[in-house]
């Protein structure tokens, strides 16, 4: 296996002598030569030994599939060449005194909860560089801490574009209204943690989230009638996500694989119960310690409050960041037999249909490829703070410990006054013990993973079809009861399936709410960019069809 610090060895020479092989060179004419392409394959020798042996009509053929197959993979890779996107730039807060907007977690600070320069110069060079040497000489804060995945964006892949050759806006800077109006959210998102979903349009505590995120001006989510209410509170614009329940169905419906059912009931986190809220806590947060299990008891209920959510999002990493998530949305709709995209062609009658199992390499490929994109934005593009860390700027700024430029926007909110109320602090209350994990907030793994699943999904099922008995959680969990509103669609829901992991991730105290629109927006590109590349290799088993874009846009793949 080749590591990031190895150069790899010169590809060896190959003649190309058989008829086939020359045919193929003069079809594929120069641009392979120019690339310096050998055609020729390292066990060529074994190959033209078993073709000896065959009749030469089936040696032809053999050929002919071997070049046809070659010819694929490199227009697959011309493609993606051509659409390599590069000069990513990030928003210029690195440059700001201390490092004080930059991502610093799991390093030396100091008692402001300032990194060492030293130690953070010493992460720079490894985060450009890659090699194990230079990571290993990154000093850590607290002993046995650990980066996450700081070197992901160096691996290649053979399917879909280029880690490295994906472009996306630069988050908000530190000292904008944008950054205000998220952290104001985030702050909300921690305070509302314990409200039952069901009793949003009436409780007095959304009422006044809803009232203060409407003051700010830099606030980016969805305000129809030019302020948010409890309909639109911790939303997105996404095509149907603002009709019926907050969750989306698919996180209340039952797991049915094969002979087995499975209601999907967790055993919730303790209500009422936040972490890093002292500044000795924080602290010991920022420099990588603080770690411990999140406290979870009582009779396993049905998803009802946001902090529910972000318990199973927390749980959900050893599959993939929400990976999880997706696989059982596609079992749901398998289960309850959605049709399938309009624009798919309908199999012969004498052919069995092999889409399902398609289905679930496509899914796999999609959700799990667009890690590593998104582990280079985040460690060797932007390397954006994630909420725990702003609020203690926040926090020694209001104290007068340190002068930061925290824009007035955010100083003035409601939500810093009902925090120091409830905590004493302006820290982030945070729904986990530890806190934020140890990697830049953008782009947010969890829903870029999340969109291109959802993307794979919305192109292959009938995004107008209306999902069957739709029901919500009651108050305690303890009860799914129907949901009496106007249908929900396969597409409205999938859509809604993908915010809510974007947005819990708000609601968490861990990602900004740019964060996870933008990955939205990537994971959507990303999945599109996959299924166009992968199209032709499928043997006419899906030909063009169209779906709606997150944007409420047509695309036709």
């Amino acid at each position: 296996m080749q590591r990031n610090d190895e150069a790899p060895s010169a590809p060896s020479a190959v003649t190309i002598e058989d008829p086939g092989k020359r045919e193929f060179l003069k079809t594929f004419g120069t641009v392979g030569l120019g690339m310096g392409v050998g055609l020729g394959l390292p066990a060529a020798g074994i190959v033209n030994a078993a073709s000896a042996a065959l009749p030469p009509s089936q040696t032809q053929n053999s050929w002919q599939r071997r070049n046809r197959a070659f010819l694929k993979r490199m227009q697959a890779a011309l493609g993606q060449q051509s659409s390599f996107q590069g000069g990513q730039q990030a928003n210029g807060d690195e440059n700001l005194p201390g490092h004080i907007a930059s991502h610093t977690k799991g390093l030396p600070h100091n008692d402001l909860g300032e990194v060492d320069p030293g130690a953070y110069n010493r992460l720079l060079i490894a985060v450009n560089s890659g090699t194990s040497q230079d990571l290993a000489a990154v000093p850590m804060g607290t002993p046995g801490a650990r980066l996450v995945q700081p070197r992901m964006g160096f691996n290649f892949s053979l399917i879909g574009q280029d880690a490295q050759g994906w472009r996306i806006p630069p988050p908000p800077r530190f000292a904008s209204d944008e950054i205000a109006a998220e952290m104001v959210e985030c702050y909300w998102g921690a305070l509302t943690r314990d409200v039952p979903f069901v009793e949003y349009p009436s409780h007095p505590l959304i009422a006044q989230a809803a009232s203060d995120l409407s003051m700010q001006p830099g606030y980016d989510g969805p305000r129809p009638g030019g302020s948010i209410d409890a309909q639109t509170l911790f939303r997105s614009a996404l095509p149907g996500t603002l009709e019926g329940p907050w969750l989306s169905q698919f996180f209340w419906m039952p797991v049915q694989q094969g002979a087995y059912s499975t209601p999907q009931v967790l055993t919730p986190p303790l209500a009422g119960v936040d972490y890093s809220t002292s500044y000795a806590d924080w602290l010991a947060n920022m420099r990588g310690g603080g770690g411990g299990p999140t406290a979870a008891a009582g009779t396993p209920r049905w998803i009802c409050t946001s902090r529910d959510l972000t318990r199973s999002l927390q749980l959900d990493v050893p599959l993939g960041f929400g990976y999880q998530h997706v696989m059982l949305a596609l079992i749901h709709l398998l289960r309850l037999g959605i049709p399938r995209n309009p624009g798919l062609p309908i199999p012969p009658s004498n052919e069995a249909d092999g889409l399902n199992g398609q289905l679930w390499e496509l899914v796999a490929r999609c959700t799990l490829a667009a890690l590593t994109p998104v582990f280079w934005q985040k460690w060797q593009v932007h390397r954006r703070l994630r909420p725990e860390a702003y609020a203690g700027r926040v926090h020694n700024h209001i104290n007068g410990a340190a002068t930061y430029p925290i824009p007035t926007a955010l100083l003035g909110s409601q939500a810093l006054a009902a925090t120091f109320s409830r905590y004493g602090t302006y820290l982030m209350p945070m729904a986990w013990k530890g806190g934020c994990p140890p990697h830049p907030s953008y782009p947010s793994a969890h829903a870029v993973i999340a969109a291109a699943g959802v993307t794979v999904l919305k192109a292959f099922f009938d995004g107008n079809a209306a999902l069957p008995n739709p029901v919500l959680a009651n108050a305690d969990g303890t009860a799914l009861v129907p949901y009496a509103g106007a249908p929900l669609t396969v597409e409205g829901e999938l859509n809604k399936l993908a915010a809510n992991i974007g947005i819990s991730r708000v609601q968490t105290g861990i990602h900004f709410r740019s964060d996870s629109m933008q990955s939205i927006a990537l994971g959507e590109r990303m999945a599109i960019n996959m299924l166009s590349e992968l199209k032709p290799l499928r043997g006419g088993a899906f030909d063009n069809f169209t779906f709606r874009r997150f944007d409420g846009s047509l695309v036709t793949v």
